[in-house]
Formats: C-alpha cells, structure tokens, sequence
C-alpha cells in the first residue's frame, strides 16, 4: 500500500465519521427546528383562541351592563311587576334574539326573582338557580353537565347608578360553532391540568387552552398542511447542505492529492540529492561532508536565532565587540561598555548625555549633526568617517 493508498484510506474514515456526526447533527436539528415550528405555530393559534374568548367576555360584559344599569330592571326587582316580564319577555325570544343562553334577577338577599334559560332552542323560565357563585360580580367560567358557561354577574342600578338593588346574572354556553368556524374543533374539556400547550397526534395538532386554573379546553387543528410546509423548508435545506458536504468532499480528494504529489516531488528530490552527494563522496573521497554540512547548517541556525533575538544582539555588542557602539537620537539610548569607558560615563548618567558634544572637530560634529537629522526625518544615509577625535567632558 502507497502512501497515496493509505492517506486516502485515512481520509474516507475520517468522512465517514464526519458522516456519522452530521446526521446525529441533523437529527438534532429537525427535532429541535420543528419543535421551535411548532410552538411557534401554537402560540399563534393559542392567540387567536383567546382573541376568541375576549371577545365573548366582553358581549357578555356588554349585555349585562346595558340590562342592569336600568331604571325599569331596578325598579322591578323592588316591586317585580310583571309588566316588565311582558314588555320584555313576552315575545319569548329575547334571550334568542340576544344570543345567550341565559339571564337571571336577584333580590337583595340573592333570591331568584324571575329567570329565563334556552333549553333545546326554546326559551324557558328557570325555576331552580343554576349553581353558580352569586356572591361574586365579574366574570366566571363554570364546568356543568360536561358544558362550560361563560358567566357574567354585576349589581342592578338605577340609570344614573346612584343607588343599587340586587343583581343580574347573564350566561352563556360556550358553543362548538364559535371556534369550528375558525378552524378549531373542541376535542375534550380537561379537568386536570396537563402543564402542557399541545399534542400532536396523526396529522393534528391538539392544544390546550386554560379557562381558569381548573378547566382546560382542548382544541384539534388539522396540521397537515403546516407539516407540508416544514418539511419542505427542511428537505430545501438538507439538500442544500448536501452538496455543500459533496462538493467539499471532492475539493478534499482534490486537495488530498496534490498533497501527495507535492510530497512525492520532494521525496524524489531528496532521493536524487542524496543520490548526488553519494556520487560526489566516491569522487572526492570526502567521507564527512555530510557531517560537515549538518556542522555548517547548525551554525547558520545559531546565528540566525541570535539575531532574531534584539535582547541577544544587545548582549554580544555589549559583551564581545572590540569597538564603542551607540544608539542615539538627540540624547543617548544605548552604548556598549567599550563605549562607556572610551568616554568615561556612567552607565546610570548616559542617557542625559549628547555623544556629539564629545566630536573635537567642530565642522565634522556639525556634519554629522545634518546627516543624522537627514537620518531622523527618514533618509537612508552611510557616513564614513576614518578619524574622529574625541575629549573628555
């Protein structure tokens, strides 16, 4: 096996893993995007549902109100005339026509006075209160016979509200039809509650909307066209991915193998050298010029790292030079100890000192002066200068 042979070997093991890892990856993924989808998706529909239950909250709120902030209902609980049950009620469709299920007036001490109910499409009067909790105004919901009741109780007042005599209750029962003309079909009412928003089973989705902190109505959805759409958008995106992977994989054969004949050039040609060396060792008769060459690389190698190393350089200039070496701007930034002694400075008070103040001559000190202000201001200049005298400070 070639070393060709066993890189790409390497190679499909190593893509088969990727592989392996990718589609736990997108396993991963699909569930976690289609969770995400779908709690998305029932979040709207959990809206909707209670744009839906606001909006029977408040007719309800509305009928009540309208009724019981009346003089003529204020006055017949206090006398319970029966003209009022006949302008009212006597056409026996009233509470049809209103579109409730039920409407109940209290006396002062929350006995029932007169009540009317719909009962198979017909409107009866009630001659039992239905149980209710008729101490509290507002809204309630109530779970009776496996149906619920939207509830609505509030006190009866004169027109101007200024005075208040007993109550009126208004209900309804929340029917099939409100939530099956906006797509929902009411699978069960819950008791208990399951601390959950939905379930999906077959091709529908099922959530649950609290009432109250007891009742939980559950609600089927068809979902299989929101299904379609998902996995769509997934298929579009798997396949896309897909190719991204193949095409890697084929740059990666590609790359693969300009790696092995760029390795193959450079093996042939240590061969060939070798082979080279081999031949000029039998004509020269030089047995150690491999080992004088490894000598001669090893040095280069060392000075190299020397000079790679500013620190270094600082120490053999200090160290080894036989001669002064300065680095200066206008005062003194380094000097070796050649340097320090030739001048007789301390090395604590050099850089307080200007090396040009010590050039005797005084036109070479202000030639040097011009080239090295020339050398500040970016000028690359040599100065070649034999004899310089010097003096002592």
């Amino acid at each position: 096996m070639n070393i060709y042979q066993k890189l790409l070997k390497y190679y499909i093991f190593y893509v088969f893993i990727s592989i392996l890892l990718i589609v736990g990856f997108f396993s991963y993924s699909y569930h976690n995007l289609f969770n995400n989808f779908t709690e998305d998706y029932v979040q709207e529909k959990l809206s909707q549902v209670d744009f839906i239950i606001k909006k029977e909250k408040q007719f309800l709120e509305k009928i009540t109100n309208d009724w019981a902030e009346w003089d003529d209902a204020y006055n017949f609980i206090q006398n319970r005339n029966k003209e009022f049950i006949k302008s009212n009620f006597g056409g026996g469709d009233t509470l049809l026509n209103l579109g409730i299920d039920g409407m109940i007036f209290l006396d002062k001490n929350l006995n029932l006075v007169y009540g009317r109910a719909v009962k198979n499409n017909k409107e009866i009067i009630l001659k039992k209160l239905p149980p209710f909790n008729y101490k509290k105004n507002g809204f309630s919901v109530y779970l009776i016979n496996n149906n619920i009741y939207f509830v609505y109780i509030t006190d009866i007042t004169n027109t101007n509200e200024t005075k208040k005599y007993g109550k009126l209750v208004v209900y309804e029962i929340l029917s099939k039809k409100i939530f099956e003309k906006n797509g929902f079909n009411v699978v069960n009412i819950v008791i208990k509650n399951k601390n959950r928003l939905y379930n999906i089973k077959n091709e529908n989705l099922i959530i649950y909307y609290p009432l109250n902190n007891k009742i939980i109505l559950a609600l089927s959805i068809d979902y299989s066209k929101k299904l379609l759409i998902f996995e769509k958008h997934f298929l579009k995106m798997f396949l896309a991915e897909t190719i991204v992977l193949i095409l890697l994989f084929i740059f990666g054969l590609i790359f693969l193998k300009k790696i092995i004949n760029d390795i193959d050039f450079v093996f042939n040609t240590l061969v060939k050298g070798l082979d080279d060396i081999r031949e000029l060792e039998k004509v020269t008769k030089y047995k150690y010029f491999l080992k004088e060459f490894e000598k001669i690389a090893s040095v280069f190698e060392k000075m190299y790292e020397k000079l790679y190393n500013y620190e270094e350089i600082y120490k053999i200039l200090d160290e080894y030079a036989p001669f002064g070496v300065a680095i200066y701007r206008k005062n003194l930034l380094y000097a070796n100890k050649i340097l320090l002694n030739i001048l007789n400075i301390d090395r604590k008070d050099f850089n307080k000192i200007n090396p040009l103040d010590y050039i005797e001559n005084e036109s070479i000190r202000e030639k040097i002066r011009k080239i090295n202000q020339k050398r500040l201001n970016g000028e690359k200049i040599t100065l070649k200068q034999k004899n310089v005298l010097i003096k002592k400070l």
